[in-house]
């Protein structure tokens, strides 16, 4: 016998944020304001695992330079 399967993911939309270059101040903390008008991302989950993750924050920032992570 032979069975086929078809699954399909639905893709993720995360909007990554411009700021003005040179306002973001990198200091380890990520207690700079600015990460407030980054969108946070938090339903994260894993293909290995059925155990619950622990709660994982993500955000990005971008200006004409660079891409900044916080996580």
């Amino acid at each position: 016998m032979f069975y086929k399967f078809h699954i399909f993911f639905s893709m993720k939309i995360y909007n990554v944020n411009r700021i003005e270059k040179n306002k973001l101040q990198i200091n380890g903390l990520g207690d700079n304001e600015l990460w407030q008008q980054a969108e946070k991302l938090t339903d994260f989950s894993s293909p290995w695992s059925d155990l619950e993750l622990e709660k994982i924050e993500f955000r990005a920032l971008w200006d004409n330079e660079n891409i900044y992570f916080l996580y």
